[in-house]
């Protein structure tokens, strides 16, 4: 949100004062993939409609403490009855022993569908899937308390007549299916070393995938309708045929209409699989994301020892104020590759952290339009996930217990939690010291030096 409405002040800004943008403006990959599954989820009707309530179950079990409980006893049961018959053949200890095991583990495992989050949509789904029969005896439940609310248990009917329905079974599994693809592509996008490079190979790869997965429609259909029985679900039927008005008749030709319930929802299939691959695919081929990738890949092409002349033209019309000529910068990218020499396929957070932590000011002087390049790639990254999270990092450290708490030492807590590869690798003992060493004359009698041993007591 915040990018967005930063975007939309600076194009303001450029069309007031007649500016000519030179940086293309993108969202970051992973941002880019919501959008694309966020439009197919628009344009498919039976997983929007999954989606809406498998939301609405998932908040009547997670935010009601009396239905979670509820919940996690149906799961333990359900469970123990099948451990039951799984071990009748063995002692009667053994089972007890394993049963107890299952108590101990078994847990609602449903989640939350977080629509901030990119990655848990068909984590959601799954659970719902992995526990259909267990939230139909939940709200079964629920409809037999004497004491639930009528306006909840009118919400209730409603879920269950929704899960009754092989449409909504159906959706579930389709919108599980192509949201496997994309959560794992999202995963991938928000790593903090992505580079621009393999983010657009990272998306072909999946879109790939998901095209292999078009033709096997027969063994979805089979995998859905056998656990659809096995649920006692509504059969599958073919809607009724409706005329189309006139005035969108074009030719002769009478209207399409599948004949079995078979076609009907390979239509369906067909259509997310198509629509999910082209969402990626317009989202991920944009103007700005080939810019940014010509960027990356001359910095690349030019360490590694390629061929970079044609991209060094493209690169240099598009940037041409914020480096020296193209001469310049060929001359600097090949001071650099000889720096470079002696490596293969080196990457790019190599390079980075090799201009950035090895080079003197002297040196970054000398190659400054490949220093200029690379300022450029960054101040653009392929994603920003990692600045993200401290959002949502400063939802966890502030509480309202923490309300009062001031700024600088806001800051202080806020540096500790997000590094906290940094912030492990502290020696306590002479952190505890300073901490003594800033008051002597006062926490000297009282905490006194600090030795490794009273950190070995502190664990123990």
């Amino acid at each position: 949100m915040g990018q967005r409405r930063c975007q939309e002040s600076i194009a303001a800004l450029q069309s007031r004062y007649k500016m000519k943008s030179l940086e293309p403006s993108t969202h970051c990959y992973a941002h880019a993939l919501n959008l694309a599954c966020s439009d197919t989820i628009k344009n498919i009707k039976v997983v929007r409609d999954a989606l809406d309530t498998s939301n609405e179950i998932i908040k009547l079990v997670k935010n009601s403490p009396k239905r979670s409980a509820m919940f996690a006893e149906v799961k333990q049961v359900g469970r123990m009855s099948t451990l039951v018959s799984e071990d009748d053949e063995q002692d009667a200890d053994d089972s007890a022993d394993e049963i107890d095991d299952v108590h101990e583990s078994s847990a609602p495992n449903l989640s939350k569908m977080c629509f901030t989050r990119w990655t848990v949509k068909a984590t959601a789904l799954r659970g719902i899937i992995e526990n259909y029969q267990a939230l139909s005896a939940t709200f079964e439940k629920c409809l037999d308390d004497e004491n639930q609310d009528s306006s909840m248990k009118t919400k209730i009917r409603g879920v269950v007549a929704h899960m009754n329905t092989f449409d909504f079974y159906y959706g579930t599994r389709l919108g599980e299916l192509i949201l496997t693809h994309s959560d794992n592509l999202s995963k991938t996008l928000q790593s903090a070393t992505m580079s621009a490079t393999e983010g657009q190979k990272v998306a072909e790869m999946t879109v790939t995938a998901i095209i292999g997965i078009r033709d096997k429609f027969g063994r979805f259909w089979e995998s859905v309708t056998a656990d659809a029985a096995s649920l006692q679900l509504e059969d599958p039927t073919v809607p009724r045929p409706r005329k189309r008005p006139r005035r969108l008749e074009t030719g002769d030709a009478s209207p399409f209409h599948p004949s079995t319930a078979e076609d009907h929802y390979r239509l369906m299939y067909v259509d997310a699989i198509d629509n999910i691959t082209s969402c990626i695919q317009d989202r991920f081929n944009q103007p700005g994301y080939r810019q940014y990738r010509k960027l990356q890949d001359l910095l690349l092409y030019a360490v590694n020892g390629n061929d970079f002349e044609s991209l060094l033209k493209e690169v240099t019309a598009f940037y041409g104020s914020d480096f020296d000529s193209e001469s310049t910068l060929r001359l600097h990218l090949n001071i650099l590759k000889e720096q470079c020499q002696g490596k293969k396929d080196i990457t790019f957070e190599e390079i980075r952290s090799y201009v950035t932590h090895d080079l003197s000011p002297g040196q970054k002087a000398l190659i400054s339009n490949a220093v200029t390049l690379l300022k450029l790639i960054l101040v653009m990254p392929a994603t920003n996930a990692t600045s993200e999270r401290m959002f949502s990092s400063l939802r966890r450290v502030k509480t309202y217990l923490r309300g009062t708490m001031r700024q600088d030492r806001l800051n202080y807590i806020m540096t500790l939690h997000i590094h906290k590869e940094k912030t492990d690798k502290l020696d306590l003992i002479n952190v505890a010291n300073e901490f003594v060493a800033e008051k002597a004359d006062h926490r000297m009698h009282i905490f006194g030096k600090f030795k490794t041993t009273d950190i070995v007591k502190i664990q123990v």
